[in-house]
């Protein structure tokens, strides 16, 4: 064999190696070209088939988010800034972006138009309201493919929020829901003001364990919100979700086989902005609806009832150096609710 010939063979080995070790992504190395490395090719060739076609090796998985999404110019505004956030921190082939549009005006947002081929992978056109929305429309995605699945409104600003922070202390918590703690933007008093307080951002705190958290934009993992949407009878009502937040821990922590007070948790080291745009008019206006369908969930779903002052009042906070401890929470603000 002539040096240069085993110099060839010696290199293509090593890649072989890296190959195998790595499970780099490259092009099929059946394609590659170089005397003297046909064995090795195949040899590599084989070893990456088969740790990309071994579920076990693969250890990237996507987010999906899903928006509930008006028309309006400062909706796409930010739901686009948003959605550029996404693709720059995760990384483009990791995010799937879902579009719902409630007002049925999807050719306002430029349907068919680079921006929205390029980053919209699922659209809708359908009345209703988010969760409804995602009861109806998620019937027909696979979740499983997906790490977690965000379910938003389409005035949450998290531009400036570290999203893989987020995710990476949800998997440390070992959660199965989550929310990022937040701030209220608004253009008065009321509407600054939390209906659950305990959802403020806590600088202390990594995260905090909660027997609650706000149906206003949490995240899930695949079983959780199939648990929450397609397994859980009086739970979602034609015109609210008034009640949902405050079973849906304990459900999907019976479901799952966890402790229900370690089931969800509030996000405290990426925060994220309310901004507000009250899209959908008054709450106050759907109050006596709302309340029905709190006594309904009530009345179905006794045994996993959270009182919501004994969750607001009441966290594991996971500090900066990892250690946990309780903490009591101011509760002040008034829900509205009929608990």
């Amino acid at each position: 064999m002539l040096p240069c010939q085993l110099g060839v063979f010696v290199l293509c080995w090593l890649l072989a190696a890296i190959l195998q070790v790595h499970a780099v992504e490259w092009p099929d190395p059946l394609s590659f070209e170089s005397p003297g490395c046909s064995l090795v090719q195949h040899a590599a060739a084989k070893n990456y088939k088969q740790s990309y076609a071994n579920p076990h090796r693969q250890t990237r998985k996507e987010l999906l988010v899903f928006w509930s999404v008006g028309s309006e110019r400062r909706v796409q505004t930010l739901v686009k800034k948003n959605v550029a956030h996404l693709h720059m921190t995760l990384g483009r082939r990791n995010v799937n972006v879902y579009l719902a549009h409630y007002d049925l005006q999807q050719a306002a947002w430029g349907d068919g138009t680079p921006w929205y081929a390029e980053n919209v992978k699922f659209s809708a056109q359908q009345k209703g309201q988010k969760w409804q929305l995602a009861q109806s429309l998620l019937k027909g995605v696979n979740l499983a493919r997906y790490s977690w699945i965000w379910i938003l409104d389409d005035d949450v600003d998290f531009s400036d929020t570290n999203v893989t922070r987020m995710l990476q202390l949800a998997e440390e918590a070992k959660i199965e829901i989550g929310i990022p703690a937040f701030t209220q933007d608004g253009v008065n008093s009321s509407d600054t003001k939390h209906s659950y307080p305990f959802q403020l951002p806590q600088a202390d705190c990594l995260y905090r364990y909660s027997g609650m958290v706000e149906v206003i934009f949490p995240f899930f993992r695949p079983v959780a919100l199939e648990t929450v949407l397609f397994d859980c009878e009086h739970c979602i009502h034609n015109q609210s979700v008034w009640g949902l937040d405050y079973i849906w821990c304990s459900r999907v922590a019976h479901k799952v086989g966890k402790d229900r007070y370690k089931t969800c948790a509030v996000i405290d080291a990426a925060p994220v902005v309310h901004r507000n745009f009250h899209v959908l008019g008054s709450q106050s206006q759907m109050r006596e609806v709302a309340s029905e369908a709190m006594l309904d969930v009530h009345a179905h779903h006794k045994e996993d009832w959270i009182d919501p002052l004994e969750a607001s009042f009441s966290t594991e906070c996971v500090d900066l150096s990892g250690n946990s401890h309780m903490r009591v929470e101011n509760n002040t603000a008034d829900s509205g609710r009929l608990w």
